[in-house]
């Protein structure tokens, strides 16, 4: 199997991993990987960087350096509507 095929596979168990965790918490799932448009590539390179990264923490820290770069903001409420990559 080519490497891109992989990671593909893995990115979107990753992503409906995390959409069903959005549904057990109550919060607003994801789009479905099918509709994930921006998302797929996203959780394509965090799984790139999950395997050439495997230490705790690694993927949490540039997931946050990410967001902080694109002006997003810890809040007390997740703001979904203003939370979407623009």
């Amino acid at each position: 199997m080519e490497r891109s095929t992989a990671i593909t596979i893995i990115a979107r168990a990753v992503h409906e991993a995390i959409r069903a965790y959005q549904g057990a918490l109550g919060e607003e799932e994801a789009p479905r990987w099918d509709q994930a448009g921006w998302m797929q590539d996203s959780t394509r390179e965090a799984v790139e960087f999950a395997l050439k990264n495997p230490t705790p923490g690694a993927q949490h820290e540039a997931w946050l350096a990410t967001k902080r770069r694109q002006g997003w903001s810890h809040g007390a409420v997740k703001d979904a509507e203003h939370s979407a990559v623009r």
